[in-house]
Parts: C-alpha cells; structure tokens; sequence
C-alpha cells in the first residue's frame, strides 16, 4: 500500500506563539512528528502542509517534504484540515495518488512509531476504510450533564444509572488518521463507515493546544527519555 504521510503546521496559534516551531526537548515541536513518520519507514512521501516559510524551512531541515506553501485562506484558526489535504491531492495528477494518507497532527507530538505502524497493519489487514487513533474517555457520556433553563438536564436522552460499571467509551485524540484517498476523495471525511480504533495511552496522547499542554508533554517526553536510558 502506498501512503503518504501529510502533517499539517500552519502559522497562527490563538495560545502558544509560534507553536510548531517551539522548541521541545531540543528539537522545534514539529520536527517530533516528521522524526517519527520518517522512522517508520514504509511511507512513501512525508508532506509538510504550511502557510510559513519559517515552517517550511524548518520541515526541510529535518527532513520533512514541502512540494508548496499552503494558501492563506487554508490556514485560518476555523479551517478543518480535510480541506488542506484535499488542495495537497489537487495538486496532483490522480495516476499520482496514493493508496492512502496518514494524516499526523504536530501537536502531538508523543505519538511513537508503534503507533503508526500499527495502524497501517489495521488498515492494510482488513475491510475499513480509515484507522483512527483514540484514547479513553475520562468521563462516561452517560453521566454528563447541560443545565437547561438553570437546571441540570442528561447530555443524552436520559442518564444511566447502573448498579455495573458502564461500557468503555473513546475519544478521538487528533494524534493520526489514516484513510484510504478514495474514501477521502469521494465522502471528503478522515472517518468511515467502517473505521478501526487504534487505542493509544493518555500519555501518547497529549494533544497540545495550551502552555499547560506543552509542559506535561515536556515532562512526558523527559521522562519517558530518561526511563530508555535507563532499560
């Protein structure tokens, strides 16, 4: 299967200044992501999808792949990242296409090459059409609640009480989507019918958004470097 990984790195960030390009643990925080998609290996292209020529030389330099700069009106705070991955595949002869894309957010920058491996042995495996990663839910949706009118009132259509624990549930944690492209092409959405899970920790999957974000995956990162030394 032929997949190209794609890691969207725009210019603005409404918390953290600059926040692709920050360092973390030595290293700016989006080379973390494209370190990590060049180790897996099996990718046929690693495409970074910027606005900043500040970002874009930055990819180059560790090793990323950046064929043109993303236009302004793709890398609003409210642009959705299908868009910018389906103007990445415009510029393509369709014959050029790949198999499938690994799109791989920069901001988490936890996420390993296990990971990505292994989702491409889910997808590559079986019938879905996208494999997406997830983390545990911290909270059941059952017991979540709105107030409406001044009062509490169920998230759902009424709160569960059960004498047992209640069902696993799963949150998307942004750190990979991979899809086949003409899923992607034909319903523009990272997420099928039939997509697979691929469960990763909470620790890998620290999405970073605010300075507090960027600090626990610092000490996350340092201390998972630290217990590699160790072993």
């Amino acid at each position: 299967m032929r997949i190209w990984a794609v890691i969207p790195a725009r210019s603005g960030s409404r918390r953290i200044h600059r926040k692709n390009l920050r360092d973390l643990c030595g290293k700016p925080l989006l080379a973390h992501t494209i370190l990590s998609a060049l180790a897996y290996g099996g990718f046929e292209r690693t495409i970074v999808s910027t606005d900043c020529p500040h970002i874009r030389d930055a990819a180059l330099e560790w090793g990323g792949e950046v064929p043109f700069l993303r236009p302004a009106e793709l890398a609003r705070d409210d642009t959705p990242t299908v868009p910018v991955v389906l103007h990445l595949l415009e510029q393509y002869d369709p014959q050029q296409h790949p198999d499938a894309i690994c799109l791989l957010q920069a901001t988490s920058p936890l996420r390993q090459v296990e990971h990505i491996a292994a989702a491409v042995r889910l997808l590559e495996a079986g019938t879905a059409s996208a494999v997406v990663s997830v983390a545990a839910a911290r909270q059941n949706p059952d017991w979540m609640q709105i107030v409406n009118k001044g009062y509490l009132a169920p998230l759902l259509s009424q709160t569960v009480i059960r004498p047992q624990p209640a069902p696993a549930t799963w949150c998307l944690n942004g750190a990979l989507y991979l899809v086949k492209t003409q899923h992607l092409l034909r319903f523009q959405t990272v997420v099928a019918d039939k997509t697979l899970p691929l469960i990763m920790s909470p620790e890998a999957s620290i999405d970073i958004d605010t300075e507090i974000d960027f600090k626990l995956a610092e000490f996350l990162m340092q201390e998972r470097d630290t217990n590699a030394c160790i072993a």
